[in-house]
């Protein structure tokens, strides 16, 4: 279960420093800075050497990144906060909040 675990955490690191065409024509990537600073963030901190070493070296090629634009801040605070009520695409968001269901 250990390996499978580990080679389908490579596998979507992978898919994240993915690009759009064909690797001698600086292609643009599959996914915005946006989309993969949380995964790459959270991949670096990894146990497991490999893994850590590719995110690693996958932020440093991500480059400068926009940590002021929303989504980025949103991304970065549903790691630690989770994601929050009301947040987009959040299904039944007043349900399950507690501010809600008082009123």
């Amino acid at each position: 279960v250990q390996g499978e675990m580990l080679a389908a955490k490579m596998a979507v690191l992978r898919l994240l420093g993915a690009s759009r065409g064909s690797a001698e024509r600086q292609s643009p990537p599959l996914f915005t800075a946006a989309e993969t600073l949380p995964h790459l963030v959270v991949g670096s901190c990894d146990s497991n050497g490999d893994v850590s070493l590719l995110a690693e070296g996958l932020l440093r090629k991500l480059g400068k990144v926009d940590i002021d634009s929303a989504s980025v801040i949103d991304a970065l605070c549903a790691l630690v906060l989770g994601e929050l009520p009301g947040a987009a695409g959040t299904a039944g968001a007043g349900a399950t909040d507690p501010q809600t269901q008082r009123r």
